[in-house]
């Protein structure tokens, strides 16, 4: 049988964290390791919450730890306290089918659809440390062996991103914002256009002020994130995130997002994008330094002519980079 592995490296976790009993469950997201060895003398890594001292302890015949919050082995490397150890993660069994997890019965040809109908915004069990109810799909997606049936979760997660019940499309929505490759991932941008209305005039339930739009826009911006994993970009979503843009419906994430994607449209619009959200200039211009020159000096001159107080915050802002600006651009 082929073993998963913890996607980043084996983590560690204090009492507040989950560390799942399972040996399937593996590291992903701020989950525990359960199935740590340690390199030099062989033994596996065992572990207990110390109630009275707030932390789990762990330990194998020549190291132990005490963790109260987090760590991922090797992420403090070179620092002044750096954990120095043997500790790795030999590898997680797959998830053994059939089975029944958390009271859901789970076969290798199941109805997935009716699961995560379900399951999505209703699930049986959320782990600590998390807080999205789409934990428990997330979880079912990377327990599942076959790629197939990954792509049926998808798909059915993607049949909920336009459902009239907030919490549910909430949940979808986060599923892809957490894993924006899964299949069904490219409906994002088609329902985000399609109920733009519908999604803008409805209250997200999980974060007070915004809509449901606003969360869709989350994302967007993580579909376009894949293109750092080389993924092609997904083309449909930057429509989506232009108009917000323009339309000055997004904020942050999205210019900064767009301008490193799509650098050329984004210093050809740049000050429509200020237009648009005037309060969010220090945003557009901190955008700019991720562009080519060129661009950069034509967005410059155009946010420049919107008025004084554009003009004001540009000067501003290129005495805060000099580094960008040698002598033949000044």
């Amino acid at each position: 049988m082929s073993l998963v592995y913890c996607p980043v490296a084996a983590s560690l976790v204090g009492p507040k964290r989950w560390l799942p009993n399972a040996p399937f469950d593996y590291g992903w997201g701020s989950i525990g390791c359960n199935q740590l060895r340690c390199g030099k003398c062989g033994q596996l890594v065992r572990s207990r919450v110390d109630a009275a001292r707030f932390c789990r302890h762990y330990e194998c015949a020549c190291q132990s730890r005490d963790e109260y919050n987090y760590h991922v082995i090797g992420s403090d490397a070179g620092d002044d306290h750096e954990f120095r150890t043997a500790w790795y993660c030999p590898g997680h069994p797959q998830l053994p089918l059939p089975i029944q997890l958390d009271g859901i019965d789970i076969a290798a040809v199941a109805p997935f659809s009716s699961i995560v109908s379900q399951t999505l915004a209703n699930p049986p069990f959320i782990a600590p440390g998390f807080r999205s109810s789409s934990f428990w799909v997330q979880r079912l997606y990377r327990l599942l062996p076959a790629v197939s049936q990954q792509a049926a979760v998808g798909q059915a997660v993607a049949a909920q991103l336009a459902s009239p019940d907030a919490a549910t499309a909430r949940a979808a929505i986060d599923f892809f914002c957490d894993i924006p490759a899964a299949p069904g991932g490219e409906h994002v941008a088609a329902v985000a256009d399609r109920d733009h209305d519908r999604l803008r005039a409805t209250p997200d339930p999980v974060s007070e002020g915004a809509s449901l739009f606003d969360s869709m826009l989350e994302a967007i911006n993580a579909r376009l994130v894949l293109v750092n994993e080389g993924v092609p970009v997904d083309h449909a979503a930057l429509s989506v995130a232009r108009s917000a843009l323009l339309s000055g419906e997004a904020g942050d994430a999205t210019v900064f997002r767009v301008a490193k994607v799509d650098a050329t449209w984004y210093c050809e619009h740049a000050a429509d994008v200020v237009r648009a959200r005037p309060a969010d200039i220090e945003y557009a211009l901190e955008a700019l330094t991720s562009v080519p020159a060129a661009g950069r000096a034509l967005a410059l001159q155009n946010i420049q002519n919107i008025g004084k107080a554009a003009a004001r915050a540009v000067t501003s802002w290129m005495k805060e980079h000099p580094e960008l600006f040698d002598r033949r651009e000044a």
